[in-house]
């Protein structure tokens, strides 16, 4: 494989970021923290970025096949009780395409949030090949009564066969519902971080167009999603409101209706509330609270 480095995003811009190197042979390395005083020279090397997966909504739904801003488009339909705010504050990133009906991977996260961490990345001198929440680092386990667990700092990564959320440690005791819990080790990690670095599941930086222009008549792409939502929905990834409030909070941002921000906490919905959405990316650019 190509070597690789992996930048962690920190939950605010005037934290160090994290690196690591994965090796040509898999091997994952520590390097110096990047911080704007010595991030001048980074010697070139094709780059991911892993961002903070509280602040990225991520679910598994059937979606229509179609270009990707129709599907994108779909994606937000089905998770319209979810959203708090208009299609044209978010990025919507899909992951790979599988059979026809098979669950896909979608990520959810404020517009204005990805730019503010692709600002940030480019003020370290860091022009990344995709930005990856850290919640998709893990790969789903086998079995459905399992769920992959490691702890991220303050933060802890769940990854289930319908889950992926990055939480704090007493919220996701809650998420586990019964669960046998996987502790993944220092080693499996680093192989997951290799897997991930060889093939990154998605890029955070699709930017979706709005429903209303991927879906201006009655049988699109829109229509097609809710029939196949409606016919096949994934355990614990239905439609279904993650937090309080009404459709049309719109001051309110992805985290919000998502996890940390309250309201009834379910497996499967909860990828907790945004740091960043909270402040500590205000220097950079606001979540998609407010234009």
């Amino acid at each position: 494989m190509i070597p690789t480095r992996l930048v962690f995003i920190p939950v605010s811009a005037d934290l160090p970021a994290a690196v690591l190197i994965v090796g040509a042979d898999g091997a994952v390395a520590a390097q110096p923290a990047l911080t704007l005083d010595n991030a001048t020279d980074l010697t070139p090397m094709r780059t991911l970025a892993i961002a903070p997966g509280a602040d990225v909504l991520v679910r598994q739904l059937v979606l229509p096949v179609g270009a990707a801003a129709q599907v994108r488009a779909a994606a937000l339909w089905i998770l319209r009780a979810d959203l708090a705010a208009p299609a044209d504050r978010l990025s919507v990133a899909l992951g790979p395409a599988g059979k026809e009906g098979d669950p896909r991977v979608v990520a959810v996260v404020g517009a204005a949030l990805v730019q503010a961490w692709s600002d940030y990345l480019a003020s370290l001198g860091v022009r990344p090949e995709a930005i990856v929440p850290d919640n998709l680092i893990l790969p789903p386990p086998h079995e459905a009564e399992t769920l992959y667990r490691r702890d991220l700092g303050a933060d802890v990564v769940l990854r289930g066969t319908d889950l992926a959320v990055t939480t704090q440690a007493d919220l996701a005791d809650i998420m586990v519902h019964g669960r046998t819990v996987d502790a993944v080790d220092d080693v499996r990690w680093a192989r997951a971080l290799a897997a991930m670095a060889l093939a990154p599941p998605l890029d955070l930086r699709a930017r979706s167009k709005g429903l209303a222009s991927a879906d201006r008549t009655g049988g699109g792409p829109v229509a097609l999603a809710a029939a196949a939502h409606d016919r096949r929905r994934p355990a614990g990834h239905g439609p279904g409101r993650c937090g309080a409030g009404s459709d049309h909070d719109d001051d309110r941002d992805v985290g919000a209706r998502s996890g940390r921000g309250g309201g009834r906490r379910r497996a499967g919905a909860e990828p907790g509330r945004g740091r960043a959405a909270a402040g500590g990316w205000s220097g950079l650019g606001r979540s998609i609270r407010g234009g």
